[in-house]
């Protein structure tokens, strides 16, 4: 029997390093879209370094609310707003050493034509992943496994693990609250939490400030070794 490795997580706007080693670590990742919306999460927001500090780039969203499902949240998506968060990149960015490199496909991902919370932000990490060449088998809660609906929590997770032919799901070490191995031994299926250190590399000559966007990373590191940075954790 093949092992398949599955992680599910909400789509976050550029997420940092972290929410990426997680997907390096699966063979399948699925958006998990069709939960509620959480305020003052990382769906529409996510922090970038701006002159030694952290910055707050943010998606503008119309009537946020954590009654509404994230597939059912939308966006403004207009030139100005667009503008302003690209504006922020490059005040930021503009000497750092890989923005010419980096910036042409964050324009592009900003400037991608949706309406759609749940569909912006995941493209932002599809796009990502693209530039860094990895490949992984990426679905959606909301199209593919929307018969589990009426399950809640870690019962859902196991569902959709088993509708994937998962073997193994992996989630990182916060989940350690929410989730018993031995509900999911007794599905025959292995759960691990992945666990991992913030990397930290020069951000110009400033203190170095950690937890922000890949888009920092990105701008600091080229591709290689930020993808050595994806294989730094461990499982348990």
């Amino acid at each position: 029997m093949q092992k398949i490795k599955t992680a599910i997580m909400q789509p976050y706007f550029f997420p940092s390093i972290s929410y990426f080693r997680l997907i390096n670590s699966v063979d399948n990742f699925i958006f998990l879209d069709d939960v509620n919306f959480i305020k003052k999460g990382w769906i529409n927001r996510n922090k970038i370094l701006m002159k030694g500090d952290s910055l707050f780039l943010n998606v503008k969203c119309n009537s946020l609310s954590q009654n509404r499902k994230i597939n059912q949240i939308h966006i403004f998506n207009s030139d100005r707003d667009r503008f302003k968060i690209l504006q922020s990149i490059i005040h930021s960015y503009k000497k750092a050493p890989f923005f010419n490199d980096v910036f042409p496909f964050l324009e592009d991902a900003i400037c991608f034509d949706s309406n759609l919370l749940s569909e912006y932000s995941s493209n932002t990490i599809i796009q990502t992943l693209d530039y860094l060449g990895i490949k992984k088998k990426i679905s959606f809660s909301s199209k593919k496994f929307s018969d589990s609906l009426h399950l809640k929590a870690e019962s859902r997770i196991i569902e959709i693990c088993k509708k994937s032919d998962s073997t193994t799901y992996i989630n990182a070490e916060g989940g350690k609250s929410l989730y018993s191995k031995n509900s999911f031994e007794k599905e025959k299926l292995n759960l691990k939490f992945l666990k991992s250190e913030f990397p930290i590399y020069k951000q110009f000559n400033n203190k170095f400030t950690p937890m922000l966007s890949i888009i920092d990373t990105l701008m600091f590191q080229n591709k290689e070794k930020v993808r050595s940075f994806l294989d730094e954790y461990s499982l348990n």
